[in-house]
């Protein structure tokens, strides 16, 4: 069509986003030619945004001048989702199918909303152009147009030749607007004025030949004719009269293909049986195939009834119920023509048939056949059996009546019980159930009633039946169960075996086995484990025969046992209170060794069992004597006395160790006195005067020592001479004179005179000269 130039002044609806925009002068001459108007946007007309279905035709009915609908016109367009459309726009889409610029989808739906595509907005623009041209039809014809002088034909002379006149050709035909590839289509054409007629067609709007697109033939006259190719066809007429003036007429039609449908269902099936339903359908397009299901003639709701989903090519479905069924497809195409096609199969239920018998069961257990039917009416059970894998006899080997329930098989065994029955259709439906019959075993053992934690005991065990199965042991200890491995060592099987216990206490030992048929055979005994005594203790290795001896004990288990001591001096056990002062109880005590020697102690324990345990600590106790030693001196001597010593007491086994000390100092031997002293004494001489002590002393081998000392008081030998005149008078005075003075000390000198041996007092004092002599003080004879 064309548009009118963009007038500024035209203009009366102003969009803010179309500015400089490439389209801008193409929206303002639709703003100007009415079509597009102010209510169909905003303020933005979005120009790069793609359009709707609704926003195309709205402007394709208004370009065709067909903006103002009818008002009486229901409006009623077929088409399912047009319900919430605004009046205007619901005549649109009234007036575009009208006119065929709308068709709709095959799903009933025109879509108002949906983006428009290429194709669709093409195909869109073609049918405008067709609807212009069937709305000029529609117009009343225009008054014919008298001829030109110089269209009519002029004759000749005057003797009766004139002229002729042709009309213009008129030539029209009518198609429908659709049809099918099957459909033979009558052309009758209506015309005047025609000499000829040239046929050619359209597909889709582009040129193609007649002869590929149809069967039959036309001519002026108009034919019979097949399409043979789907889609929109547009024949066109071109026809001419006698002078070659041409008129052209054309009519389009959509041609739609055949749609054909077929499928098979079974005769039978059951209702676990998977029935494949396939259904083979042609030019099916995207039209939609519907499913209907009828059971025993009346219509049932597919989705209950069956299990699995038919589609356009169908499915695999289940038949949950018994019942006879028809199944029906159907498809309607895009002209609303329906195809229909549908099959019967008859579905039989699934019988079921449940045996339950135990696993195992023994030959001398009463076993409960359990046996539940569902779905055999007027079907007849039968029962078979089978014993180690071989057909068996039912009265040989099973004792009771199977229908009872309460069975007892005669014999060990392997057995299968199958009860079957054998529908009409000749499927059979069966259950087996299985049991084992096991022989009856037993269990024992024995082991001793009491025994200690030393002690490793064979357990002798003896278990019937048992076949590949193992004993299961278990135990108890005070009452609690405890793990075998934990509380011994050594493990047990079915014949038995060695433990050795790691605690005292009373047990339980259990042992069990379960057989094939899952009876348990169980065998227990009780006894008790006594602990073995543990004591150490220990001895000194030297002691004195006055040395006290703490022995402390660290004992276990002794629980309330008395411990009794001996005592062994190399030369077997003695008698306790002979060599040994103090007695001793379960955790030790004070003891003192009588006499010198080598001894050991033993401690002896006597349980409850009468066992006696002997602890010897290993330890051997040297018991030394007490030694002395003694010897006397005189209180004082001196320095020229010899003093003749001699030691006394037990002291003849260690040598004698003798020190000397002078006015409180130690000095050497040799610096005190002349002469030698040893174990058993001397004879010495002190060299010089002063207080001595004398120690005699032994050392033992525990470097125990014994000592003895003794003071004595050395004077020293004094020497002192005089000298006098050998003759004096009597009465006269004399001087007597000291010579060789030594060791006078402190003593003082007393002078005597002597005549013929009988003292004589002298008269005077004898002066000593002070210096001469070794005296402080001068001293004086009488």
């Amino acid at each position: 069509m064309e548009l009118p130039k963009p007038d500024e002044s035209k203009v009366t609806i102003r969009f803010t986003d179309i500015a400089g925009h490439w389209s801008e002068q193409h929206v303002e001459a639709l703003i100007i030619a009415g079509i597009i108007q102010k209510d169909d946007f905003g303020t933005k007309f979005l120009p790069d945004e793609p359009i709707t279905r609704m926003e195309m035709i709205r402007m394709l009915v208004r370009a065709i001048g067909k903006g103002d609908h009818d008002v009486s016109c229901p409006c009623v367009t077929g088409f399912s989702d047009d319900d919430g459309l605004a009046d205007g726009d619901k005549a649109c889409i009234c007036t575009g199918k009208k006119y065929g610029i709308v068709d709709g989808y095959p799903d009933g739906t025109v879509k108002p909303d949906g983006k428009a595509t290429r194709a669709e907005a093409f195909e869109m623009l073609v049918d405008t152009e067709k609807a212009k041209e069937q709305i000029k039809k529609e117009e009343p014809p225009k008054p014919p147009v008298t001829p030109k002088p110089e269209d009519k034909p002029s004759g000749g002379g005057s003797g009766g030749g004139g002229s002729s006149y042709v009309p213009a050709p008129q030539f029209s035909f009518t198609l429908p607007k659709t049809a099918y590839t099957a459909d033979e289509i009558e052309i009758k054409p209506e015309s005047r004025y025609v000499s000829g007629v040239t046929w050619t067609a359209l597909k889709n709007g582009l040129p193609a030949e007649l002869s590929g697109l149809t069967a039959g033939e036309l001519t002026a006259a108009g034919g019979k004719v097949k399409f043979t190719q789907t889609g929109s066809i547009t024949l066109i007429a071109t026809a001419k009269n006698s002078r070659g003036v041409t008129v052209t007429h054309e009519q389009t039609v959509s041609i739609y293909p055949v749609v054909t449908a077929a499928f098979t269902l079974p005769e039978t099936a059951h209702t676990d049986t998977g029935v494949p339903v396939e259904l083979a359908t042609e030019n099916l397009g995207s039209n939609s195939v519907v499913w209907f299901l009828q059971k025993d003639g009346a219509a049932i709701d597919m989705e209950q009834a069956l299990t699995g989903e038919l589609t356009a090519t169908g499915s695999t479905v289940l038949f949950q119920e018994k019942g006879s069924y028809t199944l029906t497809a159907s498809i309607t195409d895009e002209l609303g023509k329906t195809v229909t096609v549908e099959d019967d199969i008859t579905v039989y239920p699934v019988a079921e048939v449940n045996l339950t018998l135990p696993a195992v069961s023994h030959t001398d257990k009463t076993a409960q056949l359990k046996t539940e039917t569902k779905e055999t009416d007027g079907l007849t059970l039968i029962y078979t059996l089978t014993r180690n894998g071989e057909p068996a006899e039912i009265s040989t080997f099973i004792e009771g009546a199977i229908p009872d329930g309460s069975i007892r098989f005669k014999e060990k065994g392997v057995y299968a019980l199958t009860a079957s029955v054998t529908d009409a259709t000749g499927r059979v439906f069966a259950d087996t159930a299985g049991i084992t019959v096991y022989p009856v075993g037993s269990a024992g053992f024995y082991l001793p009633e009491v025994f200690h934690t030393d002690k490793a005991v064979v357990v002798e065990a003896v278990f019937g039946e048992i076949g590949s199965h193992t004993a299961k042991w278990s135990l108890l200890h005070d009452g609690k169960e405890v793990s075998l491995t934990d509380a011994a060592e050594g493990t047990l099987g079915n014949s038995g075996g060695e433990l050795k216990f790691h605690a005292k206490g009373s047990y339980v030992l259990k042992a069990e086995f379960t057989d094939d048929g899952g009876r348990s055979y169980r065998y227990e005994q009780s006894f008790k484990v006594y602990p073995v005594p543990n004591l150490t203790y220990g001895l000194p290795k030297y002691a004195h025969t006055d040395t006290d001896i703490v022995v402390k004990t660290e004992a276990n288990h002794l629980d309330g046992l008395t411990v009794e001591w001996l005592v062994d001096n190399t030369f077997g056990f003695q008698d306790w209170p002979t060599y040994v002062d103090g007695t001793l109880s379960n955790d030790g005590g004070t003891i003192r060794f009588k006499r010198a020697g080598i001894y050991e102690m033993v401690a002896r324990v006597t349980d409850d069992t009468g066992r006696v345990f002997l602890y010897e600590s290993k330890d051997r106790c040297e018991v030394l004597p007490i030694l002395t030693i003694g010897f006397e001196l005189p209180a004082f001597a001196y320095t020229d006395t010899a003093i003749d010593l001699r030691t006394h007491g037990n002291n003849n086994v260690l040598p004698v160790e003798w020190s000397v000390s002078k006015d409180g100092k130690s000095i050497p031997l040799s610096e005190a006195f002349s002469g030698g002293l040893n174990a058993q004494g001397g004879k010495i001489t002190f060299k010089g005067d002063g207080e001595y002590v004398l120690t005699a002393a032994m050392t033992d081998y525990l470097n125990r020592s014994y000592s003895h000392s003794e003071s004595i008081r050395i004077l020293p030998v004094v020497q002192y001479a005089f000298t006098m005149p050998q003759t004096v008078h009597y009465g006269a005075e004399f001087t007597v004179a000291a010579k060789d003075v030594q060791h006078i000390g402190s003593y003082a000198v007393v002078g005597h005179c002597r005549r013929t041996a009988i003292p004589h007092p002298t008269r005077g004092l004898l002066a000593m000269t002070e210096g001469k002599s070794p005296f402080a003080t001068p001293a004086s004879l009488p």
